[in-house]
This record gives C-alpha cells, sequence and structure tokens, in this order.
C-alpha cells in the first residue's frame, strides 16, 4: 500500500495489521499515464521505469478534468524535471511493436527470457497443453504467469492486424509469430525443423504443442516483444516412456487441456528447464483401470 507495487506471498508469511498501522493514511496514490495504452509491461518498459527510482525528479501533470471519478483516480503525464523528457511518450514508443525491416533482425530463442517454474511440494499448475501424452509429458504454467500470457496474447493479435499479410520462412531455433489453424490466432512460435517444402515445424512456445504450419500463416518476429517464456514441460512420474492409446485417452481425460493440477512434488531438472511432476492420484487411478 505505501509503494504501490504487487507481489505474490505464501499465506505463512501475512500477518495481521495491529490497529495503529492499519489507520494511518496513505500517501502512495495510484495514478494512470494519460494517453499510454493498456499494454504489456514488457521488460524493456519496467527498466525504463525502474531507472527514474533512483534519486531522478519527475513532475507529475494533471488538470481537474483529468480526473476518472469511476476509477477514482487521476490521468496524469510523467515530466523529467531535468530533461523535460515526456516519460508518456517514451513508453508509448517502448510498448508500440514494429516489423523487423533489417536482416539482421532477427530474434533467436535465447532472446528470451525462461522463467521457472516454483519446485516443492503441494504446488497447483495450469495445463497449457497435454498434445505430448504419449511420451508421459504434458505442458504447464502457474497461475498468475496463465495470467500474464493471456495479457500479452491480445498485444499479438493487434501486432499481426497492423503489418502487411506478407509471410516468412524462418530459420531454425527462430522465433516467429504464427497463426494456429485450430481457433485462427497468433501465437508465438519457435522454428523446430526447416525442410524446404514451405512447412516448418513450429513449437508454439506458450503453449507447448507443436505443429506443421505454412510459411503463409508465419510473420516475423519484433524485438519490443520481450515477455518471458512461462510455460514448461513436465514429466508426469510413474508413466512408462512411451505410452498406448488406452493411457493416453484415460490421461487426456484426467488431464484435460486448461485444467489446474495439483502435484505432491514437483521437481526440476538441471538443464533445459524441465520438471519432474508427481501426482499419485492419477497413477492410482490408471492402475484401478488395468492401464499401469
Amino acid at each position: 500500500m505505501d509503494y504501490g507495487n504487487l507481489d505474490n506471498l505464501r499465506l505463512e508469511d501475512l500477518y495481521e495489521a495491529p490497529i495503529e498501522f492499519s489507520e494511518k493514511p496513505r500517501h502512495a496514490l495510484p495514478v494512470i499515464l494519460k494517453d499510454v495504452p493498456d499494454c504489456y509491461m514488457t521488460e524493456q518498459i519496467r527498466n525504463f521505469m525502474y531507472s527514474y527510482l533512483n534519486g531522478i525528479n519527475v513532475c507529475i501533470k494533471y488538470k481537474p478534468e483529468d480526473y476518472q471519478q469511476e476509477k477514482g483516480v487521476y490521468q496524469v503525464e510523467l515530466i523529467d524535471e531535468t530533461t523535460q523528457q515526456n516519460l508518456n511518450k517514451m513508453i508509448v514508443k517502448l510498448s508500440k511493436p514494429t516489423e523487423p525491416q533489417s536482416t539482421n533482425e532477427i530474434c533467436y530463442i535465447e532472446y528470451l527470457q525462461q522463467k521457472h517454474l516454483p519446485s516443492g511440494e503441494n504446488i497447483e499448475l495450469i495445463v497449457m497443453d497435454n498434445s505430448s501424452m504419449s511420451t508421459g509429458c504434458i505442458s504447464c504454467t502457474t497461475k498468475p504467469y496463465a495470467v500474464e500470457i493471456q495479457k500479452f496474447q491480445k498485444e499479438l493479435q493487434k501486432y499481426v492486424e497492423m503489418i502487411p499479410k506478407e509471410g516468412y520462412a524462418p530459420r531454425q531455433d527462430e522465433l516467429c509469430i504464427v497463426k494456429y489453424n485450430e481457433d485462427g490466432l497468433w501465437y508465438r512460435g519457435r522454428c523446430l525443423e526447416v525442410v524446404g517444402d514451405g512447412y516448418p515445424t513450429i513449437l508454439f512456445i506458450d503453449y507447448g504443442n507443436v505443429s506443421i504450419v505454412h510459411i503463409d500463416d508465419i510473420r516475423r518476429y519484433p524485438t519490443q516483444f520481450t515477455y518471458p517464456i512461462y510455460t514448461a514441460d513436465c514429466e508426469i512420474e510413474g508413466l512408462p516412456e512411451s505410452c498406448n492409446e488406452e493411457i493416453v485417452a484415460k490421461l487426456e481425460e484426467l488431464i484435460p487441456h486448461g485444467s489446474i493440477v495439483k502435484c505432491n512434488r514437483v521437481k526440476a531438472f538441471s538443464d533445459d528447464h524441465f520438471y519432474s511432476i508427481s501426482m499419485p492420484d492419477v497413477i492410482q487411478r490408471l492402475s484401478k483401470c488395468g492401464l499401469l
């Protein structure tokens, strides 16, 4: 309340505030940056904003008519007192993705930060994709991370609508924007394989599924899209390395796409952002059905 930032904390780290503290007035008030679109907080924007926390004076400009009654906040402009730079305009510039013009503007998978899933016991994960059940694996993320993915998905759709409808042939391991035929929406992808027939194999990095996509449905990746990768592959403990059709069918029933799964334990492997998850209830139900 006194700083305005949000964070996720464990319940055991929270304590009831004494009345003498809870009755003190709040001096940090939220504002809305005037003429700045509601966009995803990229790493570039965050670093730019954080640079003004180190003793740099910022002037806040607003008028009485800038007050938004329905939200109870003011729309303001932030001005650097030393340089007179308008921070609002700078954020708008940083938030607007542009189609790469130079052939040197190529983003590979290393361009993006890979977020880690929490390790430990009694952890809830969201199933982003279950199409690799035959190998005993699913792709998962956390609830907060799933919210972040939904936010920047909107930015992706807006970006594709404003650029030319020109296909693109990505290199191996290159990042790209890809159309998914099942729903007609655009997603972030990583080119896994190029065979020269115009149909590269693409990994949808925010969900975990793999598909063959024609180059007409692929666009170049803008450097402004620095959203981290929030999804990781998880191996379900107790399953065989190769699951037959009956096991896969039952797993798809027990662990549907988009479901929340409770893991007794999540363990990270040392490399490649791969995890092992323990779900004994699922293994027991497979055993009762005579599938294991």
